[in-house]
């Protein structure tokens, strides 16, 4: 048998330990490599979670200016719907009234493309959530609690109060025994 010469033997061994060398260098970047994924996935759900939270506070700021900009819509709508409620006996006065009546329906059409809803509890059971109660009324026609007179009608954005209804409601009738 042929004997191995003690060159060969220091070469396998310099081979064997740049094997070992090389094999640690490959498990360490494997680390690493694993390292840096995970950094870039964990970057990419933060990326994303920060898309979400911009697109959720861009929304809620548009609906902020939505409703703040109806909201002072809501006013100039209640004086038109009281001057219609003015007696107007000349056709000159009439006439001007139809033509304001038409805006008044241009603008509850744009309320409503916005998502705005009319609050008109006339007969419902007062809801502090939706109404707001200003007098009580004695009423014999209507259970206690219930809203017997709308006094300004309310409104809501998108199941949003946006303004409570002034409402009366129904109390007891005081009898009169004496």
């Amino acid at each position: 048998m042929p004997r191995k010469s003690k060159k060969s033997t220091e070469e396998v061994d310099v081979n064997l330990a740049e094997i070992t060398e090389l094999t640690a260098k490959l498990e360490e970047r494997d680390r690493e490599c694993g390292q840096f994924r995970e950094m870039a996935q964990r970057a990419q759900a933060d990326l994303e979670n920060y898309r979400k939270k911009i697109a959720d506070e861009m929304q809620s700021v548009s609906q902020s200016i939505t409703s703040r900009i109806l909201s002072k819509i809501l006013p100039i709508l209640d004086d038109l719907q009281r001057a219609f409620e003015q007696d107007h006996k000349d056709k000159a006065t009439k006439e001007w009234v139809n033509g304001i009546q038409l805006i008044e329906r241009n603008i509850f059409g744009l309320l409503e493309s916005e998502g705005v809803t009319l609050i008109d509890p006339k007969g419902e059971s007062f809801d502090p959530s939706q109404h707001e109660g200003l007098i009580s009324l004695e009423n014999d026609e209507f259970e206690p609690g219930t809203v017997v007179e709308v006094i300004r009608k309310g409104y809501k954005l998108h199941n949003k109060v946006l303004r409570a209804a002034q409402v009366g409601i129904a109390k007891n009738p005081v009898s009169e025994e004496g």
